[in-house]
């Protein structure tokens, strides 16, 4: 049998820690009684100082934030909370989850487009920095300050970031302009009564370093503006989109032809779009020393980190996949197993070479909502694992969901396992706590979502995740 391509995961010591455990993986099945997914916080700890040591070799002021959609599971909170950082959150539940999480008002920060004013009240009461993302905002953010101020006879001011619209993607539908927040300003001369414009922020798609860096500078310039007009301004958020490798760069490098060869794929879907899973100059915090390093076009040719210690600039990050990368992963049982066949076809050959091949379709129990990438036009392209790991015959296959509609498949791909997978065997994907697990996640077919088991191989029992309040 021809060989599937295949695209093998960066697999974690953890991991392979719980693959050989006696118990643990039969036990988490056996409790979740369908799909589950594990956590390892000790990894998102090790993330966590990897950033805050970059950016101290660097001599720059920074605080990590993170990106709280990337995951919604309880345990990295007390994980930020324990190393004095910061988190940034997008709606009511995600800031009252924060604050019962333990991390205090000023550890967070508010970002999103027009955020409702229940939201706004609630992160000015707990002393939270927003980020305001138009003079419509900025003004509702006034609004309501001045009402508590007034009502509570206090003279706080709310912090705010300036969200700036980014010069290397003008089509953003967020943030404005440095000239349109400054003609803002001026026009609310009853600002600085209560609000306190701590800096500027923006968020770049995409996972270029050199990217950001230039629109750093453009930032600091215009908070040079800022100050100079009596604004604190002394903190840059440079948003998050530090890429993550999930896949070594040669695999990923040989893996390129796949992504088009439709007899690759059940029924030829190939993904129309694609994560860069591996092949990136730098990802996580290296790609953060690029971006400190990236020089001004000013005659002195100062750069980022530079510029930030000698203007007295704090940096703020919001990686969320990043400080996840290595920290969980989704297990499916599966549920049952078929045959199917499809042609391989090649301009090389005259359509009577052209071969056949058959491959299984196996159903798994839970849904391809479990895993965010193939909602996007993509595919969640390592390879899964299959446990119990044993020898045997290689045997192609694709993953289907365990939904009604044709078009729930976990894996489009077909990839050759090392045996052939049976009823009962757990099919594993790895590194999915970032934007994989949950951000889609549903109880279609009114199916329970999958547990959340938080892995310590210390304790002797299987912890689930749960919301610290539930102790107390």
């Amino acid at each position: 049998m021809e060989l599937a391509p295949s695209l093998p995961p960066l697999v974690q010591a953890w991991e392979e820690e719980l693959f050989n455990h006696p118990w643990a993986l039969p036990q988490m099945r056996e409790l979740a009684s369908g799909p589950f997914h594990v956590l390892y916080p000790a990894q998102l700890r090790t993330n966590l100082r990897d950033f805050a040591t970059t950016a101290q070799d660097m001599n720059v002021d920074c605080t990590v934030f993170f990106a709280r959609k990337a995951n919604k599971a309880e345990c990295w909170l007390q994980e930020i909370a324990a190393a004095d950082q910061g988190v940034d959150v997008a709606s009511g539940p995600e800031l009252v989850g924060a604050l019962a999480g333990g991390i205090r008002g000023t550890k967070l920060v508010i970002t999103g487009a027009e955020k409702a004013d229940n939201l706004l009240w609630l992160g000015i009461r707990h002393g939270c920095t927003i980020a305001a993302d138009s003079p419509g905002e900025l003004q509702r953010i006034l609004d309501i300050t001045r009402r508590e101020t007034s009502a509570h006879h206090t003279d706080g001011h709310t912090r705010v970031l300036l969200r700036i619209l980014p010069a290397e993607q003008t089509e953003s539908r967020f943030g404005c302009t440095p000239q349109e927040w400054s003609a803002c300003i001026s026009g609310l001369p009853e600002l600085g009564k209560h609000v306190d414009i701590v800096g500027s922020c923006f968020h770049l798609n995409e996972y270029s370093s050199e990217q950001r860096g230039k629109e750093a500078h453009r930032s600091l310039d215009f908070m040079r503006e800022l100050r100079r007009k009596g604004w604190r301004a002394d903190t840059l958020d440079i948003g998050g989109g530090f890429s993550v490798r999930y896949s070594a760069d040669a695999d990923w490098e040989a893996f390129q032809p796949t992504l088009t060869d439709a007899s690759a794929f059940h029924a030829g879907h190939t993904p129309s779009t694609s994560y860069p899973y591996g092949g990136e100059k730098a990802t996580g915090p290296e790609m953060l020393r690029a971006i400190l390093n990236t020089p001004t076009k000013q005659v002195d040719g100062q750069t980022l980190a530079e510029r930030l210690r000698t203007e007295g600039v704090k940096l703020a990050l919001e990686p969320g996949r990043a400080l996840l990368a290595g920290c969980g992963l989704t297990v499916f049982p599966v549920q049952g197993v078929k045959s199917a066949e499809t042609e391989r076809k090649s301009p090389d050959l005259n359509p009577q070479e052209n071969s056949h091949y058959r491959y299984q379709i196996l159903t798994a129990a839970g849904l391809s909502m479990s895993l965010s990438e193939q909602w996007k036009s993509s595919e969640f392209l390592p390879d899964p694992t299959l446990w119990p790991q044993r020898e045997g015959t290689p045997t192609r296959a694709c993953v289907g969901g365990s939904s009604c509609m044709e078009y729930d498949m976990l894996t489009w791909r077909t990839i050759c396992f090392p045996r052939a997978p049976k009823r009962g065997d757990l099919l594993i994907y790895h590194n999915t706590a970032g934007y994989q697990m949950d951000k889609n996640e549903s109880s279609f077919h009114q199916l329970p979502l999958p547990s959340r088991f938080v892995w310590d191989s210390s304790v002797p029992t299987i912890r689930h995740d749960h919301p610290l309040h539930v102790e107390l």
